[in-house]
């Protein structure tokens, strides 16, 4: 009899923690669904494409506020970038694409959101062979990011 309080305590438990683990796992898989990321890969780096990347980043996430993401966009935000290229005297070619890709943790301020695949845009400047900068374009969490501020 005790044989089988010992097992039916060992299911209830497992079944607490199958049961944890698959909210979990649809909350993170419903913060994928929803959430789409911005990538910008420097030219190398070298403070100045590093120092371009940032100003590049801050156009672009200036001009996307709070548009829908549309290959006429992405073009926009191509543009953007090239912009900001060119009117830092470099003739770096620019390239914005839409991708799947994975990301790590990444915790802004109390909100977390976890390792996966996420779409993203991607803006490459250049050979894209420099450091990268990302974060979480929609919903809005790039500027506070990029600013060091406190997301409401």
């Amino acid at each position: 009899m005790k044989k089988i309080h010992i097992i039916l305590a060992a299911c209830v438990a497992a079944s607490f923690v199958i049961h944890a683990y698959a909210g979990f796992s649809g909350e993170c898989a419903y913060i994928r669904e929803n959430m789409l990321r911005l990538h910008v890969m420097a030219n190398s780096d070298s403070e100045e494409d590093q120092a371009l990347k940032l100003i590049v980043r801050d156009a672009i996430l200036n001009e996307s506020g709070g548009f829908e993401l549309t290959q006429s966009n992405l073009k926009l935000l191509e543009d953007v970038a090239r912009r900001e290229v060119n009117a830092d005297g470099k003739d770096y070619p620019v390239k914005a694409e839409l991708v799947n890709m994975f990301f790590p943790t990444r915790h802004y301020g109390d909100i977390t959101v976890p390792a996966g695949r996420y779409d993203a845009v991607r803006l490459t400047i250049g050979s894209g062979d420099g450091e990268n900068w990302w974060c979480v374009m929609f919903p809005p969490m790039c500027i506070p990011a990029a600013t060091g501020d406190k997301l409401p």
